[in-house]
């Protein structure tokens, strides 16, 4: 998952193409059951994470058309979650 903020109207194309190519690459990451969260993402959900007790690996990613390594968060599905009460 990738967030992107639109700062101003002439960026919505290079804005919103960057946020799906990173959203594209950062699920060729991922392996069945997973799922990959951009920083920013893990930043906003992380307490929430948290609290249901999900475990998340971070992980440097070299990604294509990009120029330094990505930071993402690998998350697995049914791996450290609490089970329902």
């Amino acid at each position: 998952m990738a967030l992107s903020r639109v700062l101003c109207p002439t960026l919505v194309g290079r804005d919103s193409e960057l946020s799906t190519n990173l959203a594209s690459r950062l699920q060729s990451q991922a392996d069945a059951g997973q799922v990959m969260l951009t920083e920013e993402v893990y930043r906003r959900v992380r307490e929430w994470l948290d609290a249901q007790r999900i475990e998340v690996e971070r992980v440097e990613l070299d990604l294509k058309g990009f120029d330094a390594p990505v930071a993402a968060y690998r998350l697995t599905a049914g791996v450290g979650a609490a089970a329902p009460a």
